[in-house]
């Protein structure tokens, strides 16, 4: 009796524990296997697993870190969970309540100045025409006219006309070109470059004409309601109408066989109220007031 006591070591009589047990103990590098004693501290666990600062859970409390082993009733092959300590989770501050009113701080008033609206002088020699003025001293001035293959210089005369501008332009790039538009207006044909204030060194804008353009068309509407059209309605064993059964247990066709060569025997015609017909090669017999 005294050596089966001895060999069974869990039993436990009063506070007696073995000297050495076997612990698991899980932490962040994974599961360890710690032999330990009944009177080794708590913090010590800990401290062998790597997280010396580390909070010490078993059973889903916090042991305390001072207390040992044997008192916080851990038991052979106990699994003892050891987490990092994290920062912060402090105690919540309450509000503070001031007595005094919070004082308002002075702002500086930005000063605005209202300056009065700068007056451009109109000089006599830029509201004339440019091109008038190249008219008037008879030089001639350098147009840059931008079309599809690309901008083409041209020289020209004030008095030289827009559509004589658009055949030197022709013929400059090989490229012939409906409109010319400058400052975002559409150039006529018969109007002088003097007239249409057109300095030296303008540019101008050659486009040709797009297809298109031409008016809305209105809806039509319909007076006559649509044509539903035809629909072919399935009929279910629609297989039986070709042919009849006698009480003798004879079969006879209802319907006439085709005689062409592609279709031939097991291929029905169609009977209309005025003609057969055969739906895989279109053959057809038109039946006349006889009945032949």
């Amino acid at each position: 009796f005294w050596l089966k006591s001895q060999a069974s070591p869990r039993r436990v009589v009063g506070d007696w524990r073995p000297p050495v047990m076997q612990l698991f103990v899980v932490g962040s590098g994974g599961t360890s296997t710690l032999n330990v004693s009944a009177s080794d501290l708590v913090s010590s666990l800990a401290l062998r697993v790597g997280e010396a600062d580390g909070r010490v859970l078993y059973g889903g409390e916090s042991l305390d870190l001072a207390a040992t082993i044997g008192s916080c009733n851990l038991v052979e092959d106990s699994t003892v969970f050891v987490s990092a300590s994290l920062l912060g989770g402090g105690k919540k501050r309450k509000k503070k309540t001031y007595t005094k009113p919070k004082k308002i701080k002075h702002k500086k008033k930005k000063k605005t100045y209202t300056k009065p609206k700068k007056i451009k002088h109109k000089i006599w020699l830029k509201s004339l025409c440019s091109a008038g003025l190249h008219a008037c001293l008879g030089a001639a001035m350098q147009l840059f006219v931008r079309g599809p293959g690309g901008s083409v210089p041209l020289t020209v005369d004030a008095g030289t006309t827009v559509g004589a501008l658009k055949s030197q332009f022709a013929l400059a790039s090989g490229v012939e070109v409906d409109t010319l538009t400058y400052a975002g207006a559409v150039l006529a044909d018969e109007a002088s470059l003097g007239c249409l204030a057109i300095g030296d060194e303008a540019t101008l804008w050659a486009s040709q004409s797009l297809l298109g353009g031409g008016k809305k068309r209105k809806k039509k509407t319909y007076t006559k309601p649509k044509k539903i059209k035809h629909k072919k309605k399935k009929v279910k064993l629609s297989v039986l109408k070709f042919y009849k059964v006698d009480g003798s247990d004879k079969v006879t066709r209802l319907r006439k066989d085709c005689p062409h060569e592609i279709c031939g025997p097991g291929v029905f015609m169609a009977m209309h109220f005025n003609r057969y017909y055969c739906g895989k090669c279109h053959l057809t017999y038109l039946i006349k007031k006889d009945g032949k």
